[in-house]
């Protein structure tokens, strides 16, 4: 009788495991998105398996996946939103920058997959004799595309945006450019967060962060922040949401150059970044491999 018991809860147990294993996404073991050469490509986390996306005259880059990993939105020559399937297929223009705008600076998914949010860098005053004012912005699109619509407007440089996983926020890096006045001179530079309607804009980092990405959780927001490097390298930081336990992840030398462009994976155990090439790293910042050499831009 006890064997028989022992037998049935062996079987409950391995249906419930199985059920759970069945449960898991497919973007729990996805791809990594990465650029070279102006092409997209995707690649297995250990560097397997490369496949090339795109095969345009374009400089195309900035890979960004849908929640799903069931499609890609890129830029393309920094004015144009491109939404292509995994595979390549399907490609489409979402959205074409106005010519009175430099270029699109950032960009990042909703996390219900319905829009996209992209920052946007705007250059007035050209010929002031201390530097054009650089100003930054940010839009949402839906996914399906139609109109823009405007979350902040006249800020300072946009380096980077990332979604909260609730939907609520935007973290956003704010970065002066040599040669340049900011815009927004009142507000702080390095990171901040901000309601989808504009509101509650606030900063939470250090003056230097730029490359926020959000962790799925929540909990945390990896960045790029140079303070103890020089701004050509780069070290992997993270915080709170509320911009406390500010830390170091991925302490780099600028002797060894510098890692910039954190992504976390799905699972939010391991992040991906741009050193000499991709490199993945655990969550706690301890560096595994590079999987990709001479990559400009990833997303995981």
């Amino acid at each position: 009788m006890a064997q028989r018991s022992a037998r049935a809860t062996f079987v409950v147990v391995a249906a419930v495991v199985g059920a759970v294993m069945l449960s898991v996404p497919a973007a729990a073991t996805s791809r990594v998105a990465f650029s070279r050469s102006g092409d997209i490509f995707t690649v297995e986390p250990d560097g397997s398996s490369a496949r090339r996306i795109t095969h345009r005259a374009a400089t195309e880059h900035m890979p960004t996946w849908s929640p799903d990993h069931g499609r890609i939105a890129f830029l393309s020559w920094n004015r144009r939103i491109v939404l292509v399937d995994a595979d390549g297929s399907g490609r489409r223009v979402l959205y074409r920058l106005p010519r009175r705008f430099e270029g699109i600076t950032g960009l990042a998914w909703s996390p219900d997959g319905s829009r996209l949010a992209f920052a946007i860098e705007r250059r007035k005053n050209p010929d002031h004799p201390f530097g054009a004012k650089d100003c930054g912005q940010i839009r949402w699109i839906s996914a399906a595309g139609g109109p823009t619509h405007v979350v902040i407007n006249g800020e300072p440089h946009i380096n980077g945006i990332s979604w909260s996983p609730d939907g609520e926020w935007l973290a956003i890096g704010f970065e002066h450019q040599n040669m340049t006045r900011a815009c927004g001179d009142d507000r702080p530079l390095g990171l901040a967060r901000v309601r989808l309607d504009g509101s509650r804009l606030h900063g939470i980092g250090p003056d230097l962060a730029t490359d926020p990405d959000w962790r799925p959780d929540g909990r945390v927001i990896a960045y790029r922040d140079w303070r103890r490097t020089c701004h050509a390298c780069g070290e992997i930081w993270a915080v709170r949401p509320d911009g406390s336990r500010n830390h170091v992840l991925t302490p780099v030398p600028a002797s060894e150059g510098g890692l910039r462009q954190p992504r976390y994976s799905p699972s939010g155990q391991r992040l991906v970044a741009l050193g000499d090439g991709v490199v993945v790293l655990d969550r706690d910042g301890t560096i595994r491999r590079v999987i990709v050499e001479h990559a400009t831009s990833v997303d995981w």
